[in-house]
């Protein structure tokens, strides 16, 4: 039996901007899974945090940092910053990114 477009949009409608935009990363740009359970973390932006849809667990900003092995730009990006790091590095107006970053290649 075939499918009708329309449901199969029903089905598998995903906002890929959204997606992209608020999945969680390392520094070299992979995804990043749960300590925990293993389920993919993913950025928060209303609460400024990352957080596993699967079991809940949640990383503040300092946490998440020494989870991924982060290196920030500079103590305004750890204190003040509220972007989804790594991330955010594409549209920093703080610092001066090296263009060779693996977030900008």
């Amino acid at each position: 039996m075939r499918k009708d477009r329309d449901e199969y949009n029903e089905i598998y409608k995903l906002d890929m901007k959204r997606e992209w935009t608020e999945s969680a990363y390392d520094e070299n740009g992979d995804s990043v899974f749960c300590d925990i359970c293993g389920g993919e973390m993913k950025w928060r932006p209303k609460e400024n945090l990352w957080r596993c849809e699967d079991c809940g667990q949640e990383m503040r900003r300092a946490v998440y940092f020494d989870y991924i092995g982060a290196e920030p730009p500079g103590s305004d990006c750890l204190i003040h910053c509220r972007e989804n790091y790594p991330f955010c590095k594409k549209h920093c107006d703080r610092y001066l990114i090296d263009p060779r970053d693996p977030m900008l290649t």
